[in-house]
């Protein structure tokens, strides 16, 4: 998003440490352009950004279901050149297994050329500094079903998880999303990332893949209330004894989540977490 002379609304707040990704997370599901966060005494100022009143109105809403450590307030301001901002701070991210994450104009010191997945950071696309993102690309570099295998990414955003399968050595991977927004990121950082098996990136949902296709693995790094629902839809697009990667839930959703993975035909193989944030493995019966 460029500069422009559109007006942009910010939403702020302090909150304690613990609730900084709860927050994050419940704001998400609103929409937002951007976040800037910022260490105080008191615990963290969170700053979001929202391109209409409306989306400020459904975060503030939503942020009043946990503890602040401040009044929310509001201010209208005029827009910025957030691509601009993002790139100032942009800071390499490493997944694990040698895999790191960065623009390429900030190169790891550490990184190898083929495992070095390059994101051009967008507002509102993965760059692979999110606690979920790092444990699902620790499930897929730890499977024994990626390599040689067909992967499906649903919830693809950047496609950042299609390329963690490929450097694992995946033959086929199908990253969707819905939002449309995606397409131009996604076709920038398939470009800066070729590779050596086959990559689809498609716009839309679950119901523009043909049922006749089977995959190996399935990955959702996804919000519970997004994911949960198409639990049904992906255990048909799975082969029998095929793996789901769900990631993207906070450990208070644990026991649903596998109540829901239950119904839908799934048995839990592995489980990780990070902070908050909870990552499971599980098996198509």
């Amino acid at each position: 998003m460029g500069a422009g002379n559109r007006e942009t609304w910010a939403l702020t707040c302090v909150i304690a440490e613990d609730q900084r990704d709860i927050a994050d997370g419940i704001v998400q599901e609103t929409g937002y352009l951007g976040a800037y966060e910022q260490d105080v005494l008191e615990g963290v100022r969170m700053t979001w950004y929202f391109a209409t009143h409306e989306a400020l109105q459904r975060a503030e809403y939503r942020l009043m279901t946990i503890p602040l450590r401040s009044p929310l307030s509001i201010q209208l301001i005029a827009d910025q050149d957030w691509n601009a901002k993002w790139r100032e701070t942009m800071q390499p991210a490493y997944l694990g297994d040698g895999i790191w994450v960065a623009p390429v104009w900030r190169r790891p010191r550490m990184a190898r050329t083929d495992r070095w997945i390059k994101i051009e950071p967008k507002m509102a696309f993965g760059t692979g500094h999110h606690e979920t993102t790092r444990l699902a690309a620790g499930a897929l570099s730890q499977s024994d079903d990626v390599g040689g295998g067909r992967l499906l990414d649903i919830g693809a955003g950047s496609g950042i998880l299609c390329f963690v399968a490929d450097i694992c050595g995946a033959d086929f991977m199908m990253g969707v999303e819905i939002d449309p927004d995606c397409a131009p990121n996604l076709a920038e950082n398939r470009e800066a990332n070729p590779t050596t098996g086959t990559l689809a990136l498609v716009i839309g949902g679950l119901d523009c893949i043909d049922r006749a296709a089977f995959f190996d693995v399935a990955v959702m790094n996804m919000l519970r209330s997004r994911s949960e629902p198409l639990l049904p839809a992906v255990a048909s697009l799975l082969k029998e004894d095929g793996t789901l990667i769900w990631s993207g839930l906070l450990t208070e959703e644990i026991k649903p989540a596998l109540g829901a993975a239950n119904r839908a035909g799934f048995v839990l193989i592995e489980q990780s977490s990070e902070n908050e944030w909870w990552c499971g493995v599980f098996r198509r019966c």
